[in-house]
């Protein structure tokens, strides 16, 4: 079968907006090459594969591909538009469209998609995987477009959720994508967990994603918090700066008093404003840590 591929050259800030982007366009998966990848020393405990060389790396930003299916109009000119729409920089003037012939690229995830190891107890592995262990494995089905923990933002979200989850915490899981962070509340023994996205593929997804991990319990719902009329004793937010910022009164009403707060996908240049906003409304940091571009938090409300 033959597919579109879409490579463009991107700043790191922008990144997350062209995926949601193609996302919208109905991308069947994306990949990204990092600069930082290129002098890294990987820990192989992770079990990651890394195929490219240091020459297939970018010394700066980020290289997103997306993977669309031949029938979609798709050309230079339309991916422009939608960035120069967007004040989007095309970094190295690289952005090229291509037909990839005869490729089964469902399957072809099963190349480059391994276990990812959150902690000695906890790691996450595509849904073919056989578990010979007594640690928890989350099984997730990969090239569906709604994250794998492999990224810093959900790993890092995994990593707090893991330690700071207590048993029959009413857990929230603000943008739940694949279901990951809310699949793994459950099984960390939270009383009730509700996975809010306001993308109904995404809910399909993470529905999906819950039955193979034999995860009935979780309430899957495009509703908003303000909605759910909901207290919770612990909510984890995997979303942008400014789509936290907007929903920090919902986030707040929604939180017991002593309740916590995960926060991720906030790049290190707002990690002070964002801080600062979390304080001004009652918040007190606990922990903070940064991976790769990006900063993850905990709050006490």
């Amino acid at each position: 079968m033959s597919y579109i591929k879409v490579t463009c050259h991107l700043n790191s800030e922008d990144v997350e907006a062209v995926s949601d982007y193609f996302f919208s366009l109905a991308c069947l998966g994306t990949e990204l090459i990092e600069s930082d990848f290129k002098n890294k020393v990987f820990d192989d405990n992770y079990g990651e594969i890394y195929t490219l060389t240091a020459s297939d790396y970018p010394d700066v930003g980020i290289i997103l591909i997306g993977y669309f299916e031949a029938n979609l109009e798709m050309n230079e000119l339309v991916i422009k538009q939608y960035l120069d729409d967007n004040n989007i920089e095309i970094v190295n003037h690289l952005l090229k469209v291509e037909m990839l012939d005869d490729i089964d690229y469902t399957n072809s995830w099963k190349d480059f998609f391994h276990e990812i190891k959150i902690n000695e107890d906890i790691s996450i592995v595509p849904s073919w995987y056989e578990t010979i262990d007594d640690k928890i494995n989350i099984k997730i089905e990969p090239g569906l477009g709604f994250g794998t923990g492999s990224h810093p933002t959900t790993y890092m979200c995994l990593k707090y959720l893991s330690e700071f989850i207590k048993p029959n915490d009413l857990v929230c899981d603000l943008g739940t994508g694949s279901g990951v962070i809310a699949i793994l509340a459950n099984i960390l023994g939270a009383k009730k967990v509700y996975g809010i996205d306001l993308d109904k593929d995404a809910l399909k997804n993470a529905k999906y994603n819950a039955e193979i991990n034999q995860v009935s319990d979780i309430i899957w719902t495009s509703s908003g918090l303000n909605e759910l009329k909901i207290k919770n004793d612990l909510i984890v937010a995997n979303i942008v700066y400014g789509i936290i910022i907007n929903l920090l009164p919902d986030i707040s009403n929604s939180l017991n008093k002593n309740g916590l707060l995960i926060i991720s996908g906030i790049t290190k240049d707002k990690k002070n404003d964002i801080i600062i906003k979390l304080v001004e409304n009652g918040f007190i940091l606990i922990k903070s840590e940064e991976m790769k571009d990006f900063v993850s938090f905990v709050f006490r409300k």
